[in-house]
């Protein structure tokens, strides 16, 4: 595993973020193995729902039943090994293989074979020990759905358990999702995520974030299991129009975080930032060594989210998050490209605002190491 000691600090070698070799063992030892957001809940609401995706460079199908429950599975015949799906669909009551007409029901399970004992001679009943699509672990943690490839996996509750308790506090269920914004993100999928959690580059990058409160206000970015997480304190006699997302009702429901932003990364690819009145969830993809795809969805209460009154609000929240992003987007191509340069080793890391840096190489380490 390459990782540089600068003084006391660890941190990855470049070869981490521009090796397409070391990304490959990263979809192999990390995204294959781990529970990662793959979309939202209100995106399978309906029974025939079909959506092909790729997990750690794996083929994978959801498909929401005729029960509503929602299933995962590798994309892949078989028989021959063809996929069986190239795009979303809905209203399926099967999964058809486009090469051979194998199809399976949605549960799952093989339906028929044509022609499979001779021409005109079909398998219409293959029977409980015919083989059926291979599952992969799916569930969701409120509005959002996780998948892992490996169908052995543990638990998703024990995976969000530190998360879950940072979100103690916040009516997270009664959130309404106002819009979901698309990135192509120029960079290595874990730049993206060093620059979510770093809070030191918002007085030079997001002035507009700067104005409830300055950089004394931040805490230092903490670390816990596989959680990155920080919080920046507003004044209690700010002007609300100057908090993040403007006037807007708070939707936390203990009193003492109205006025807080807090921030957690949820490791591999999971990013939450709660700002009063609203809240923005990143669903990290990872795409390719210097290449990641990003969807921010946008949560606000439910009265912003429907009130004819607060259309100006709502759109101000998702031009907020807009910007910001975009904002981050020359940040995160100019680190990419950096490097590139063979003298970098890693960075001289402030030792108040860059501990999650090590703890983040150390983590990464260890899941790549623990996986051999």
């Amino acid at each position: 595993m390459p990782v540089t000691t600068t003084s006391t600090q660890l941190t990855l070698s470049n070869e981490a973020y521009v090796s397409e070799a070391f990304f490959r063992r990263e979809c192999e030892k990390v995204f294959r193995c781990s529970w990662m957001l793959v979309g939202l809940v209100k995106e399978f609401a309906q029974p025939g729902h079909v959506h092909p995706l790729t997990v750690g460079g794996v083929p994978v199908l959801l498909v929401t039943g005729t029960d509503g429950v929602i299933r995962g599975f590798q994309n892949v015949c078989r028989h021959r090994g063809a996929l069986l799906a190239f795009e979303p669909a809905d209203g399926c009551r099967a999964l058809t293989c486009p090469y051979h007409h194998w199809s399976y029901d949605l549960t799952g399970g093989l339906l028929t074979r044509p022609h499979y004992f001779g021409s005109d001679h079909h398998d219409t009943t293959p029977g409980p020990d015919a083989p059926g699509l291979i599952p992969v672990a799916v569930d969701s943690w409120h509005h959002w759905v996780f998948v892992n490839v490996d169908a052995s996996a543990g638990p998703l509750s024990a995976h969000v358990r530190v998360a879950e308790r940072l979100l103690e506090g916040y009516r997270v269920d009664e959130l309404c999702l106002l819009d979901t914004l698309e990135f192509d993100v120029p960079a290595n999928w874990k730049l993206a995520l060093e620059n979510f959690w770093e809070p030191n580059h918002s007085f030079s990058l997001h002035p507009q974030l700067m104005q409830a409160g300055t950089s004394a206000n931040r805490s230092a970015v903490e670390y816990e299991e596989n959680v990155i997480h920080g919080a920046i304190d507003y004044e209690t006699d700010v002007d609300p129009d100057q908090l993040p997302g403007g006037d807007t009702p708070a939707q936390q429901g203990d009193p003492q975080k109205v006025n807080r932003s807090a921030w957690t990364m949820l490791f591999p690819n999971v990013c939450l930032t709660f700002f009063p009145g609203n809240l923005g969830v990143i669903e990290v993809q990872p795409l390719s060594a210097d290449r990641t795809f990003e969807r921010l969805h946008v949560y606000a209460t439910e009265d912003v989210a429907n009130e004819p009154e607060l259309t100006q609000a709502r759109q101000q929240i998702i031009d907020l998050w807009a910007l910001t992003n975009q904002q981050d987007m020359d940040a995160l191509r100019w680190t990419q490209m950096g490097r590139c340069c063979p003298g970098f080793d890693g960075g001289a890391l402030s030792p108040y605002w860059d501990g999650a840096v090590s703890a983040f190489a150390e983590l990464l380490t260890t899941r790549l190491n623990t996986n051999d």
